[in-house]
């Protein structure tokens, strides 16, 4: 039987996951991209934990949706929602930030803004990060 704490975790990655879904239709990126980013914060606040297979899951929605964005030659908003992969929360996933940020210095490249491109380039690690805690 599951305990308490992993009936918890299992409700929270799907509620979060669904969280990112409906946002992905939300018409206004801005606000959309503004309620991810505040549940993100709020669970680094509350010290949760994101599980390695519900960070990649996040990770890989937040990914198809700059990519959609990416193909129909929308890079800003495809970047956006690449660097929503970026945030605190997904730092336990070695991938997250560091991928997030090349997609996004991509799309950037696309839309021709060389300065935004080479921000994100530059916010990449050149080593593996060494993760002491989740959200510092």
């Amino acid at each position: 039987a599951a305990t308490e704490t992993e009936l918890g975790t299992g409700i929270t990655d799907r509620l979060l996951l669904s969280l990112i879904v409906h946002c992905a239709r939300d018409e206004d990126q801005s606000r959309a991209l503004g309620v991810l980013d505040s549940a993100f914060t709020s669970l680094c606040e509350a010290d949760y934990e994101l599980p390695s297979v519900a960070a990649i899951a996040c990770l890989t929605l937040l990914w198809q949706y700059g990519d959609r964005h990416y193909y129909a030659n929308r890079w800003p908003e495809a970047a956006e929602w690449f660097v929503a992969g970026s945030h605190k929360l997904f730092r336990t996933n070695s991938l997250g930030p560091s991928q997030s940020y090349r997609k996004a210095a991509l799309s950037y490249i696309e839309h021709r803004e060389f300065a935004e491109a080479s921000a994100f380039v530059r916010r990449c690690p050149l080593t593996r990060p060494q993760h002491t805690s989740l959200c510092s």
